[in-house]
C-alpha cells in the first residue's frame, strides 16, 4: 500500500459553507432513509416547529407524544421528529361535522329506518 501525499485545495468560506450544507443534507437523507419511509428531510418538523405548525406550546406537543396522541419518529433514539403530512392527517381526523351535516345524516337515518319497519294499523 502506498501512502499518497495530501492534496491541498484553497477554498473560500462560501465553498466551505456549500460543502458543509451538502454533507449535512446527505447525512440527514441517510438517517431518514433508515426510518423506512419515503420522505424528504425537509418534510420533517422538530418539536418546536410542530408546535408552531399546530398552534400548541412545545410542552403540549411533548405531552401528546408521551401519551402517543401524535404520530412521531425518533431515529436512533434521538430527537423527536414529526412528518408534516402525518400531522395534516391527524388534523383531518379531528374534524367536527357542521350542524347542517348532522341534520342531513339524521334525516337520512330517520327516512331509512322508517322504510325498514312496518307500522301496525
Amino acid at each position: 500500500m502506498t501512502i499518497q501525499e495530501p492534496i491541498y485545495v484553497r477554498l473560500s468560506p462560501e465553498d466551505i459553507k456549500e460543502i458543509a450544507t451538502e454533507v449535512t443534507k446527505m447525512l440527514r437523507a441517510r438517517d431518514y432513509g433508515n426510518l423506512g419511509i419515503e420522505a424528504h428531510p425537509n418534510d420533517f418538523l422538530t418539536t418546536q416547529r410542530a408546535a408552531e405548525y399546530l398552534g400548541f406550546a412545545p410542552s403540549t406537543i411533548r405531552k401528546m407524544t408521551s401519551n402517543k396522541e401524535l404520530p412521531y419518529y425518533k431515529p436512533r433514539g434521538g430527537r423527536v421528529l414529526f412528518l408534516k403530512s402525518e400531522l395534516d392527517d391527524w388534523i383531518r381526523k379531528g374534524r367536527v361535522k357542521s350542524f347542517e351535516e348532522i341534520e342531513t345524516e339524521a334525516a337520512t337515518y330517520v327516512t331509512l329506518s322508517s322504510m325498514g319497519t312496518k307500522r301496525k294499523g
